[in-house]
């Protein structure tokens, strides 16, 4: 199986450009746009590639005032008093796709046949996170809301990846998305 993993916008704008092109070429990731076999697998950030923050002073160009600000109001995230300011606070926030295409690109990759994934960080991990029943699920929501389905039926859902853990926790894996911590 090929893997083509799009971490960044450029990435997708490419693919959008070999799509109103036709395809022409056959170079790297512009075969997974003409295969009809399911030999391709590509895995494609959430967070900055797919959809970003509506307000721009949450975008990662913000970060530095973000990370001091996530810091003093939500850490510990352990504590539960925290986990519930960071759900309101995650439910406050509007997300909007970082290219109107983007739906368009995924759906036409899987119509050839492409698998497509999803992967994003979650820093206080999937489930439970304050009034935040799932977190996971609040994801799948967000990306359904924009157009962005990438549940699929080519890996069980959910399960946990044998990757590296970090704070004894491993990637999850539900609706098309892989989690990471």
């Amino acid at each position: 199986m090929n893997i083509v993993f799009v971490d960044n916008f450029a990435d997708v704008t490419h693919i959008l450009d070999r799509i109103r092109k036709g395809m022409d070429d056959n170079v790297n990731c512009d075969k997974c746009l003409y295969s009809d076999n399911q030999e391709f697998l590509v895995l494609m950030d959430v967070d900055e590639t797919m959809i970003t923050m509506k307000d721009k002073f949450l975008r990662p160009s913000a970060s530095y005032a973000m990370k001091q600000l996530f810091n003093n109001i939500f850490k510990p995230i352990t504590n539960p008093d925290n986990q519930i300011k960071l759900s309101k606070y995650i439910k406050q926030t509007e997300v909007i796709l970082m290219d109107p295409t983007v739906p368009d690109i995924i759906k036409t990759l899987q119509e050839r046949g492409v698998k497509v994934l999803g992967f994003t960080r979650m820093i206080p991990g999937a489930g439970k996170c304050g009034e935040i029943d799932s977190m996971e699920d609040n994801r799948r929501d967000e990306l359904l809301n924009l157009g962005i389905d990438l549940r699929n039926d080519f890996l069980p859902d959910p399960f946990v990846i044998d990757l590296i853990e970090k704070d004894g926790r491993r990637p999850f894996y539900k609706d098309g998305i892989i989690y990471c911590y």
